[in-house]
């Protein structure tokens, strides 16, 4: 059996903070979680979702990457590293990148669906690109 050839461009940790940052920072865009009934009525945040299966486009900080094809519903539930371990296409991906960082990234956005301000996303973020010696887009910081 032979194995198809795959085109994929391994992200470094940077370009993939970047991407991050402009999607969940500037421009804003929701983040990816499930939610369950609290006290029977009312609807809470509780984890984070690679792929929100009802809302088109809506991610999480590593689904941001996955491209239909590398996507499986049945990554929901798994942390990155056992994603990127067990599927070529997503462990090529994330060649350059520290495991550690992709699983700072995936506990940044879990540690938001319970409490997200714009300013938090920034602010965390920010400390995250910092404790991984990353650059941020230093004229939007604290805009």
């Amino acid at each position: 059996m032979q194995i198809p050839e795959i085109d994929i461009h391994p992200l470094s940790m940077q370009e993939v903070l970047d991407r991050v940052w402009d999607h969940f920072v500037t421009r804003g865009q929701p983040l990816s979680y499930y939610q369950a009934p609290l006290f029977n009525y009312q609807q809470e945040p509780c984890g984070c979702l690679y792929r929100h299966p009802e809302q088109d486009g809506v991610c999480c900080a590593i689904g941001l990457f996955l491209t239909d094809e590398m996507y499986d519903p049945g990554f929901e539930g798994d942390d990155i590293e056992t994603v990127a371990r067990d599927n070529y296409e997503i462990g090529a991906l994330f060649e350059r990148c520290a495991k550690p960082f992709l699983m700072d990234l995936q506990d940044w956005h879990d540690k938001l669906v319970s409490y997200d301000t714009p300013a938090r996303r920034e602010a965390t973020l920010f400390v995250l690109a910092n404790t991984w010696g990353l650059a941020v887009p230093v004229e939007q910081f604290g805009a």
